[in-house]
């Protein structure tokens, strides 16, 4: 018994519970309000909402503003803790390597520079990407020999 081939079939891919609905797009604290009142205002008359449901949804739009809250709060601490131990780094020499030649260049770092696109040293007046940075270490203190007094 011969049997014919299935064609023009289509599969479907199920979305997982760790997959976002939404795309790239994540639902913030506006518009989780503004979803939940939009639910409230179409609902149906004859069946509304449960109070367990809505105190829920209430439940979760805290949970969603006091997660931004400390993720706010998270990224404040970092930044102050990168200018902290960057700033240490004032006063301090650094090899880097320059980037028209590619060679080792030794320097004392007079300010640090936070930028967006990352954190760069002011070395002898021209800024160093902290990516270029080989070694930091400190400054050799100057030797100055005297004469011996008679």
């Amino acid at each position: 018994m011969e049997t014919a081939p299935i064609e023009n079939t289509t599969t479907t891919q199920a979305v997982s519970d760790t997959q976002n609905v939404f795309g790239d797009q994540f639902i913030g604290k506006d518009g989780f309000l503004k979803l939940l009142i939009t639910q409230l205002q179409n609902q149906d008359p004859l069946d509304p909402m449960k109070n367990e449901e809505f105190a829920a949804q209430l439940a979760q739009f805290s949970s969603l503003e006091q997660m931004q809250n400390l993720n706010q709060s998270f990224n404040q601490m970092m930044d102050l803790n990168k200018v902290s131990s960057t700033a240490s780094l004032i006063g301090k020499e650094v090899t880097y390597q320059d980037q028209t030649d590619g060679s080792l260049v030794s320097g004392q770092v007079d300010r640090v520079i936070i930028k967006p696109d990352g954190t760069y040293f002011a070395i002898s007046g021209k800024e160093i990407s902290s990516e270029y940075i080989k070694e930091i270490g400190q400054i050799a203190p100057q030797v100055t020999e005297t004469a011996p007094q008679i």
